[in-house]
């Protein structure tokens, strides 16, 4: 039950938008929708196809999003904790808490941070893990999930693969620094 709550929370989370290099229109960059009709409608019974004087001025381009690093969210332990962290190339990041008390925090991490945080992912060669880790007879367990390099992994607190655990006690890490 807990993990089906966790795989659709991370479900829902990502096809939401919660990163910060998510895709919603912006001033600055017009939308498709509004490009293509502009371009078909052009004056009125012109007909022609050539994109009205509107659909030619270009607005000044949107800032370039930087790629995600990392997502990682944790699920569990004592007081049911749902936060999930979203970590960008340059380090800026996104931590969204669900419970206990919800809250949305971003910045940016340290550059010693983001150093240890790509050393701790790097090492783990998530592409060697197996993609689920279960632990038994642990009540109140965390549980995690770490997508990283194109690979997920679902792993509970008890049965976290050796290679990983210095990357989840790094996520760990800053979701208490700056979680709260």
């Amino acid at each position: 039950m807990r993990r089906s709550l966790v795989v659709l929370l991370v479900a829902v989370l990502s096809l939401s938008g919660c990163s910060a290099g998510g895709s919603a229109p912006s001033a600055h960059a017009p939308s498709v929708a509004s490009s293509a009709s502009a371009q078909s409608a052009g004056p009125a019974g012109a007909g022609t196809g050539a994109p009205s004087a509107a659909a030619t001025q270009q607005s000044a381009p949107a800032p370039a999003a930087t790629a995600q690093l990392v997502q990682f969210s944790r699920q569990g332990g004592l007081v049911g904790r749902s936060e999930l962290l979203s970590v960008q190339d340059n380090g800026a990041f996104t931590l969204n808490r669900l419970k206990p008390r919800p809250a949305r925090q971003t910045g940016t991490l340290t550059a010693a941070e983001l150093a240890n945080l790509r050393q701790a992912l790097s090492s783990a060669d998530v592409r060697e893990l197996p993609k689920q880790e279960t632990a038994s007879g642990m009540a109140d367990a965390y549980t995690y999930t770490v997508t990283y390099g194109g690979y997920q992994i679902v792993a509970q607190e008890g049965a976290v693969a050796a290679p990983l655990r210095p990357a989840i006690d790094a996520l760990s890490a800053i979701l208490s620094k700056y979680g709260g």
